[in-house]
């Protein structure tokens, strides 16, 4: 297990039928956690309660089906943010989706913007995530002090 005892999580291979996201989680509640954070991105389909793009096999990995017109790549990446970092993330007309997670030890200040201020950013906690399906512009992240390692997930 990774550093700070938090799962890694890495996607397996993405086709036509969906991702994959590999090796299994430590347990089923983690994986329901995720599930949670991911079900943001995906549609919830009323009418038949559940995920219409969401499931979970009995060993905990979580496979994403998606649906052409919706979501027809899924980018991952790393970043290391510092005192520093401003612009993360550019923007994107073709984004459908973005998962940020702060899988470090240091809380990150994050704006929907080029820049962001410390004093006025969102604060992104470690092991906390922040998920959106409506915003294709810029990301800007830095921390107050040391550096953190973000997980970034992109749906276009």
């Amino acid at each position: 297990m990774p550093p700070g005892n938090k799962p890694e999580v890495k996607v397996a291979y993405f086709n036509n039928l969906g991702v994959v996201i590999d090796p299994p989680l430590e347990s089923r509640e983690v994986s329901e956690g995720y599930t949670q954070v991911l079900s943001r991105l995906l549609g919830w389909n009323e009418l038949e309660q559940k995920f219409d793009f969401l499931t979970m096999d009995t060993d905990g990995r979580l496979h994403v089906a998606t649906d052409e017109a919706k979501i027809t790549n899924v980018s991952n990446s790393q970043a290391t943010v510092t005192i520093s970092t401003e612009k993360l993330i550019n923007p994107s007309a073709k984004r459908k989706g973005l998962l940020l997670f702060n899988h470090g030890t240091v809380t990150v200040f994050f704006a929907l913007a080029d820049t962001v201020l410390t004093a006025t950013g969102m604060p992104l906690n470690p092991g906390v995530s922040y998920v959106t399906n409506v915003w294709a512009g810029a990301v800007a992240m830095k921390t107050i002090s040391g550096t953190s390692d973000i997980r970034v997930m992109e749906f276009t």
